[in-house]
């Protein structure tokens, strides 16, 4: 295979959020040019994988009321009937704060799984976690012990879970990178997902009391909440306490394109102001007023040519990109530190039909500031041009492949043993032949020569 490497030009430009690079110095394609709070975030592209934001993404943090997105998705994946009953018992209240996210139930009182998952959802409260991981696990310990093998089955390597509801433990911990993972496993749970949606729930009356109203503390999705809400955002989970600071795990959808954002860490403002939220908020606008999908290159333009063999008077072939790969990047961008890897066999035979795959093409990016490496896409390279084969220099070049085969040469060994044995055969008969012959003349000569003397002597 041969490989052949084309590097193009790169410059990104914004009219706004401008950082100052030096002079010949290259901007990273995603730069939003955005100051941001929080201490670790991860952002992605939803639709296609690609991470348009991360900073310290693999630290371990704490994951507050997240810790709540994988209990409800556990929860969701063992219990097929969310109308079974479920009454509270003092042991769902031990490591309660005081001061944490409740929805006021209390010991003895009933309800189904689904408004304990409403609970948990939309009002974050941390006693309906262990209600539900000991009815799921039998107890909270085997619960949480589900929610660490769940973890790493998803990928997650820096997450330790030692509770359900996210209450601080310095042993509690996760990444935001992992924190995605999880939040992309919980929407492929419908149920979830239009829980998280929800911004009011009323709670039914149980066996001990009347009918209660569940408001979320997502503000971001909380059109009552002008400072922080975003439109398009959609759910997911916020969280804050004084260890871990102000963290949210949001997603937003516009025009069927989806990103999912992760912010950790971000401390509180004056007036107990959520810059996790703020964070998200600003994070999505620039990712949505920026960036879009853009074809890498076009498919009619010839990308690398393969010699072809058995064709008369044409020895070659151009390949071109059998389709347009799309790519997530900024409304404006010169193509640099793209890179275009081309793979491509080294010689094929005619006939040679046209669409033919004959290569490959993978359009890459390096980070010019972390040197990091990604796939942007990858495409076939096929055959522009059908070409026919001659049937002269076919049946030469067969001729030519027996000769050179190992059959051949086999058979032309076997010929040359027979022809050899045949010789030796014709000298051994000729010699056995001329040796009777010579007796035969010498046994004439005695005969004639003995008649002579006989007459003599009478």
């Amino acid at each position: 295979m041969r490989k052949v490497a084309f590097f193009v030009a790169f410059l990104l430009c914004f009219s706004s959020f401008l950082t100052v690079y030096a002079e010949g110095e290259t901007k990273p394609l995603y730069d939003s040019g955005i100051s941001f709070t929080a201490e670790a975030i991860y952002m992605e592209h939803l639709n296609t994988g690609t991470v348009v934001m991360e900073k310290n993404a693999d630290q371990r943090m704490y994951p507050v009321a997240m810790v709540k997105i994988m209990t409800v998705m556990l929860v969701l994946e063992n219990v097929t009937n969310l109308d079974e009953m479920v009454t509270a018992e003092y042991s769902d209240f031990n490591g309660m704060d005081p001061y944490g996210t409740t929805a006021g139930i209390k010991a003895g009182e009933t309800m189904s799984v689904r408004d304990l998952l409403y609970c948990a959802v939309v009002a974050s409260a941390n006693e309906a976690c262990n209600i539900l991981a000991r009815h799921v696990a039998g107890s909270v310990d085997a619960f949480v012990r589900m929610m660490n093998d769940r973890a790493r089955e998803l990928g997650c390597t820096g997450t330790n879970f030692t509770n359900t509801h996210g209450l601080h433990d310095e042993n509690n911990y996760s990444t935001a990178r992992d924190l995605a993972l999880i939040c992309k496993a919980a929407l492929n749970q419908p149920v979830f997902v239009e829980m998280s949606k929800l911004t009011r729930y009323t709670l039914p009356a149980t066996n001990m009391s009347e009918e209660r109203l569940l408001v979320t503390s997502n503000y971001i999705i909380d059109p009552t909440r002008s400072q922080y809400y975003y439109q398009y955002a959609q759910g997911l989970r916020s969280g804050y306490t004084s260890a871990a600071g102000c963290c949210v795990a949001s997603y937003a959808t516009k025009d069927n394109t989806s990103y999912l954002c992760v912010m950790l860490g971000s401390p509180r403002g004056e007036d107990k102001v959520n810059n996790a939220m703020l964070d998200a908020k600003k994070a999505f606008t620039w990712a949505f007023n920026s960036l879009s999908m853009q074809p890498l290159f076009e498919t009619t333009t010839k990308r690398a040519e393969v010699a072809v063999e058995l064709a008369w008077g044409r020895d070659y072939v151009s390949l071109a990109p059998e389709a347009t790969v799309e790519a997530l990047l900024p409304e404006e961008y010169d193509p640099s530190l793209f890179t275009e890897e081309i793979t491509t066999v080294e010689s094929t035979e005619a006939p040679v039909r046209k669409g033919e795959v004959l290569g490959t093409m993978r359009v890459t990016y390096t980070d010019p500031t972390t040197g990091a490496t990604r796939v942007m896409g990858e495409v076939n390279l096929i055959a522009q041009d059908d070409i026919e084969r001659s049937q002269a220099l076919y049946i030469l070049s067969r001729v030519e492949s027996f000769v050179k085969s190992i059959w051949f040469r086999i058979i032309a060994a076997a010929l040359i043993v027979v022809f050899i044995l045949y010789l030796i055969l014709v000298f051994v008969v000729n010699k056995k032949r001329n040796r009777r012959a010579n007796a035969y003349k010498r046994g004439v000569t005695v005969k004639r020569r003995g008649r002579g003397r006989g007459r003599r002597f009478r």
